[in-house]
């Protein structure tokens, strides 16, 4: 009876141990990036951590091949595609360098419209853990309109990578149209606890 509450208690343990391994490789792209270096286990990462909608977007053909490539101090910025619409965009990009990304305490990304910033909301993130050497990062900035919608009058943009004091610039243009939002009406309740 002891052995079995014992085998019990160390299945509990590993089971829970795991559910929030998953949990942070989940919400969390620098222990993301981190257990996405582990061999094998890359492929898990990848199902958990890439979000499947801008997954889904990149396989239908929504987003934009772009290309757009950038050195500077030996540090090689490019911008691979980017997904736009009314809302904002989601740029993916890859940063490539000689020296070791890592040394770069402060890591800052802002975009620009006709060399004046864009009033929006950023998100991403900077995956480099301590003490470790990194030469490439592959990662997306989400762009969040604050405004009602994205002013694409002027498709001219420019993405800002500041590394500590090292400012880099990356001009692209958008060429394809930026179709237009759909609005689906649900309507639908749900109850919970008689709410």
């Amino acid at each position: 009876e002891k052995k079995s509450k014992k085998i019990w208690f160390t299945s509990f343990i590993a089971v829970a141990a795991i559910c929030v391994l998953l949990l942070s490789i989940r919400m969390s792209p620098t222990i993301a990036f981190a257990m996405g270096k582990v061999p094998g286990l890359e492929i898990l990462v990848q199902l958990i951590h890439n979000n499947k909608g801008i997954q889904d977007s990149l396989n239908a053909g929504y987003s934009e091949k772009i290309g757009a490539t950038l050195e500077q101090q030996g540090i090689s910025i490019t911008i691979d595609e980017v997904i736009a619409d009314e809302s904002g965009m989601v740029i993916a990009y890859q940063i490539n360098s000689e020296q070791n990304l890592n040394k770069y305490e402060y890591f800052h990304i802002e975009m620009l419209q006709n060399n004046e910033l864009i009033e929006a909301g950023y998100s991403y993130s900077k995956p480099m853990g301590e003490g470790e050497v990194i030469h490439q990062i592959s990662n997306t900035i989400d762009v969040v309109a604050t405004e009602t919608t994205m002013d694409y009058t002027n498709s001219n943009f420019t993405v800002r990578f500041t590394f500590n004091d090292l400012q880099i610039d990356v001009p692209f243009e958008l060429k394809d149209e930026i179709q237009p939002g759909q609005v689906h009406v649900i309507n639908e309740q749900l109850e919970i606890d008689g709410q």
